[in-house]
């Protein structure tokens, strides 16, 4: 009994990972290098009053963890009760109670997302 083991025969050009493997594994590249990017760039924090279609450009930071750094202050300062996430770059804020108004909503978000929409923040 000869026991051998299994020989890969590659021919020019083609690849030992099966096709969906490699397609995988450039999505994957690319997503790591996009978010890695995206980690690096400046960060915006918006302020949108409750009731309103108009955001406000409030600050501006070198990191992401900088701007979140933003609405978490908020929280503590309003309360989990009264400010409360979305996520973890998004924080709303309710109006106290038997206070009229609408309360307000701040986002952090990379300096190449504008939340008014395309052209709106040409600069």
């Amino acid at each position: 009994m000869n026991h051998h083991s299994p020989v890969v025969s590659l021919t020019p050009g083609r690849s030992a990972l099966p096709r969906g493997s490699t397609i995988l594994a450039a999505v994957l590249a690319v997503l790591t290098l996009a978010s890695s990017a995206w980690a690096e760039c400046a960060w915006v924090l918006w302020h949108k009053d409750g009731g309103s279609e108009f955001w406000i450009r409030e600050d501006a930071f070198d990191a992401r963890t900088t701007c979140v750094g933003a609405p978490d202050r908020n929280q503590e300062h309003y309360g989990k009760t009264r400010a409360q996430r979305a996520s973890e770059t998004i924080l709303v804020v309710y109006p106290a109670a038997g206070v009229s108004g609408a309360g307000f909503r701040l986002d952090c978000l990379p300096d190449t997302v504008d939340p008014r929409g395309p052209n709106r923040g040409a600069r």
